[in-house]
């Protein structure tokens, strides 16, 4: 069930990331500008 609950996380996370790795990116460049 742990491995699972893991795979699934890492799922979502990979899923997150891409969506939020553009603002992300997009709130680092106006910190720096």
């Amino acid at each position: 069930q742990r491995a699972e609950f893991l795979l699934e996380k890492g799922f979502i996370d990979k899923i997150v990331d891409r969506k939020v790795m553009k603002e992300t990116l997009a709130q680092i460049l106006k910190l720096h500008l």
